[in-house]
């Protein structure tokens, strides 16, 4: 007869106290659950989120030169992209970004409320944190990735600085590019080509997936 895998990994349960936990009917049946570890992980990561804002002292890099950059689209109705700019140079995101960030520029009273802006890309992080769960639910076997192993998406120090002391536009550009990757895995494949050339309109670099598209696109029978 075939074992049933375990939800955490076999050193864990070598682990005093954390074995024993680990062990108990009802623990083990949380931890074999997507959905309670996502719900978990996502409440640490609200607390989480809520204090690196409050104690991390944000540091300008490129915020401001993000809000020069839309000013002019916003203000003059000037599309021309010799005319954007802001205080790193020349504006080089496409147009997506553009009215993403012109959006923001209106949210965050022209740029100059912080604070809010920080909330606002909390809330996009905890969007991706939650479609990165969800891709993760719909495409791997627990046997394979257990649930609990979610938690490694919470560690990452550089993310959470991106999205909430940063707010570059990295952020926003993966979380439609995770959108995407669910509408693939839902078999939605024009919704997925819409919100994948979403992400490329915010930042370039996204074009990088494209060949994956291309070739999933083409074993599926095209677009239609």
């Amino acid at each position: 007869m075939k074992m049933e895998a375990q939800p955490l990994p076999w050193w864990a349960y070598k682990v005093p106290i954390l074995g024993h936990i680990a062990r108990i009917s009802f623990v083990d049946s949380l931890l074999r659950s997507f959905f309670v570890i996502t719900i978990l992980l996502f409440m640490a990561e609200v607390a989480l989120n809520i204090l690196i804002i409050r104690r991390v002292p944000y540091t300008e890099i490129d915020w401001q030169a993000y809000m020069s950059e839309v000013q002019p689209v916003l203000k003059q109705w000037d599309f021309n992209y010799s005319h954007l700019r802001g205080d790193t140079g020349p504006l080089v995101y496409p147009g997506g970004f553009v009215w993403l960030y012109g959006i923001l520029f209106v949210s965050t009273d022209q740029g100059q409320n912080i604070l809010r802006a920080q909330y606002i890309f909390m809330g996009l992080y905890l969007a991706t944190f939650l479609a990165a769960c969800a891709v993760y639910a719909k495409s791997m076997k627990m046997s394979r990735f257990p649930p609990a192993f979610l938690a490694l998406l919470c560690l990452s120090k550089r993310i959470h600085s991106i999205f909430v002391l940063r707010m570059f536009n990295d952020g926003p550009a993966i979380l439609l590019l995770y959108l995407s990757i669910l509408c693939l895995i839902y078999k939605r494949k024009v919704s997925a080509c819409v919100l994948y050339s979403l992400a490329v309109s915010v930042k370039m670099n996204i074009f990088l997936f494209a060949p994956g598209l291309f070739l999933i696109l083409l074993a599926d029978g095209g677009i239609w």
